[in-house]
């Protein structure tokens, strides 16, 4: 097929993508096609990506994945597979950070370095912790309104090709993710602002994330979150 973004866009039945970001997914290597394969070998649509090229969405958007709808099993911690996320930034000047995600019942965390707060960095970022685990490890992700959680053809991509759902929280309530606020702050007694971490390699972040994952909890009966964690996901397999 020799179709142009646009086309595929306006004419395939099913698909609810616009143009802009089959363009936007094509130039962040989001999807495996070349560049210059399209019709002007992408001179007329080059730019730069920030991860902002679309409006943030309207209200709407966020009242279909509101966190008043999550499963009271997810907010009562009683079944596994919520998780919550969250960035953590470098030093002023440096692009590279880290995104986290701890999952509510166990509280195992898990911190994914990434090249920049946008939202095919945090895409990205979501495919791997889903792909890392067991199916049924990952039953819906709870975020704040950053730029790097909005993308709603993202958040799309990620609900429909892998059955789970993203939440948010309402603004300005770090407290209904304060799991993952509590263990940020865990996160940067090892790496203290202003860390760049650009000089971070994921090596050093999993063995930091190993030390917090293996530390006795009170609110797990003096088990760790790893044990926790491991437990629940033999159940799946």
């Amino acid at each position: 097929m020799k179709w142009s973004p646009e086309q595929i866009a306006n004419a395939v039945k099913g698909v609810k993508v616009c143009r802009n970001s089959i363009y936007n997914w094509i130039y962040n290597k989001i999807i495996a096609f070349e560049i210059k394969k399209l019709r002007l070998k992408g001179k007329r649509y080059k730019r730069k990506s920030t991860g902002k090229l679309l409006k943030r969405p309207d209200s709407s958007f966020y009242l279909n994945h509101s966190i008043q709808d999550r499963p009271k099993r997810c907010t009562n911690r009683t079944e596994f597979g919520h998780w919550e996320a969250d960035t953590v930034l470098s030093k002023r000047g440096v692009t590279h950070c880290i995104a986290t995600f701890i999952e509510r019942k166990t509280r195992q965390y898990v911190a994914i370095k990434i090249l920049k707060q946008d939202s095919f960095s945090m895409l990205n970022a979501m495919k791997e912790l889903i792909q890392r685990y067991p199916k049924g490890t990952v039953k819906s992700i709870t975020c704040d309104r950053g730029v790097e959680f909005v993308h709603q053809f993202n958040v799309h991509l990620i609900e429909s090709s892998f059955g789970i759902k993203i939440y948010y929280a309402n603004p300005y309530s770090p407290h209904e993710r304060g799991a993952n606020e509590y263990h940020n702050g865990l996160l940067r007694e090892y790496y203290p602002k202003p860390t760049g971490f650009n000089k971070v390699s994921q090596n050093q972040l999993d063995e930091s994330v190993k030390s917090i994952n293996t530390r006795p909890r009170k609110t797990l009966k003096w088990k760790s979150a790893i044990f926790r964690f491991d437990r629940e996901c033999l159940k799946l397999r």
